[in-house]
């Protein structure tokens, strides 16, 4: 192979267009150990013709999909941690009795969601931009026990995620070298850019030949496209339930929120529940806490009574565990 920047890159789209083992990766990664970035190799791409290399695919086999995740933190040992595991908290605030309180309660998301062959943006259901990386990962190439659901917009694996031989980690060129170190046998793009937005799709559709699409709400912005992934998923008996919305992990999840949320309120405030006025005002704060973060009608329902409804709450979260933490 010549040494000139142009022949490189040639190389890197071929081998990452037919990746054969371990070998190709870690080639593939000395060769971007150079300075080669992904705006270089676009960069390239814009101007030349690259065709023949890289293997444009349809929508026809679960070989033509990619999964894509957007975060705020690195993978570590070629491995996504959940929020939970990785003991990621949550900021919250409120104001009683015209005082203002901040705390932090847990993360319990157990759950790990990617998008199919696009990158999630703003959209009615959160703003995803502005995040440092970006990974990849075929779809062929995830734990199919893992699946809670395969849902274009939104699908989720149970639990840590274990990225396989052939997984894509986008990340700040200034990183590129630590964060390969940590996810060995990953192939790690640095980008040289703010945030990774828009990275992550130029690079399954450019480099890669996967067939982009734009990632809406609750569906697919091509609902020709979304049909066939549907068709795809279902021959092939792929776990589907809709989004993560609720599924029992969302409930779960969910429930051990609001538990958090109302303890650390409740023993934060405790010193100023001077009069049954105070008590009455707290109550009706936390009813309304309950109403915001869940789908039930909690207005007719007291915060007492979801909190202590046997059948809401998951295991480690039972009456007695809680009612001795209010004693406390």
């Amino acid at each position: 192979m010549e040494n000139n920047v142009d022949e490189k890159i040639k190389y890197l789209i071929g081998k990452m267009n037919n990746l054969n083992g371990i070998e190709d990766v870690q080639e593939i990664n000395k060769i971007l150990q150079e300075g080669i970035t992904i705006d270089k190799i676009l960069e390239e791409i814009s101007t030349k013709q690259y065709d023949e290399y890289i293997e444009h695919k349809g929508l026809e086999s679960l070989s033509d999909i990619i999964l894509v995740h957007k975060t705020y933190y690195a993978p570590q040992n070629n491995t996504i941690k959940t929020s939970e595991n990785a003991g990621a908290t949550v900021e919250h605030d409120f104001t009683f009795e015209g005082k203002e309180y901040n705390y932090l309660t847990p993360s319990h998301r157990q759950t790990i969601h990617f998008s199919m062959n696009g990158e999630v943006t703003a959209n009615d259901g959160g703003n995803f931009t502005g995040r440092k990386y970006a990974i990849l990962i075929p779809f062929e190439n995830i734990d199919k026990e893992q699946i809670g659901s395969a849902y274009p917009v939104d699908t989720f694996l149970d639990g840590d995620v274990r990225i396989q031989p052939g997984g894509y980690i986008l990340c700040p060129e200034v990183e590129r070298e630590k964060v390969g170190k940590q996810n060995p046998n990953l192939i790690v793009l640095g980008y040289e850019k703010e945030s990774v937005d828009e990275y992550g799709d130029k690079l399954l559709e450019q480099v890669l030949g996967y067939k982009k699409e734009g990632i809406g709400h609750m569906t697919l912005r091509n609902e020709s496209d979304e049909k066939k992934i549907y068709d795809i998923l279902n021959k092939t008996n792929i776990k589907q339930h809709g989004p993560h919305g609720g599924t029992p992990e969302f409930e779960q999840e969910k429930t051990k929120n609001i538990i958090d949320v109302v303890l650390s309120m409740i023993k934060i405030t405790k010193d100023e529940i001077v009069s049954q006025d105070a008590y009455e005002k707290l109550m009706e704060l936390l009813r309304n806490k309950v109403v915001q973060s869940t789908f039930i009608n909690g207005g007719s329902r007291s915060i007492i009574e979801y909190m202590f409804d046997e059948t809401k709450i998951p295991k480690g979260y039972l009456k007695e565990q809680i009612l001795e933490q209010l004693r406390n």
